[in-house]
């Protein structure tokens, strides 16, 4: 294995021990407000156990589940300084934000910023859309 594969490996690593407490926290939360009589009852109405959990359990969770993958991919993107020291030089996009800002104003940079702004505004609403759903369902 080379080294700018172990470099990867190693930047997927940071970025998932990164994201991991928010995710933990946000679907953490989301289960302790389940009831957990939905899965067993689909258990006792014949589900087996991976057919209880896509059906009673996973439905619920779906709005934590999304909003902490969104959530905790702003959190990681906006991490300069880890692939800064892990990727010692190659190239992120956030690195490169980065020094291009520090060198030179380029027009390139308004122009991720705005896919950013979009891309985030689509998330919140997406995530509204599945909160409300997920409140008037039953």
């Amino acid at each position: 294995m080379d080294r700018s594969h172990q470099q990867r490996i190693l930047l997927i690593l940071v970025h998932a021990m990164l994201g991991l407490p928010f995710v933990v926290m946000i679907v953490g939360a989301a289960l302790r407000q389940q009831d957990p009589t939905l899965e067993r009852a689909a258990r006792v109405m014949g589900a087996g156990p991976v057919r209880a959990f896509t059906t009673a359990t996973l439905p619920p969770l779906t709005p934590a589940i999304v909003s902490s993958l969104i959530f905790s991919f702003f959190i990681s993107f906006d991490e300069l300084i880890f692939a800064l020291f892990v990727m010692s030089g190659k190239e992120t996009l956030p690195v490169r934000i980065w020094s291009d800002l520090q060198h030179f104003i380029n027009p390139t940079i308004a122009v991720v910023s705005s896919i950013f702004i979009i891309a985030t505004t689509l998330a919140m609403i997406t995530a509204e859309i599945l909160r409300r759903r997920s409140a008037t369902q039953p």
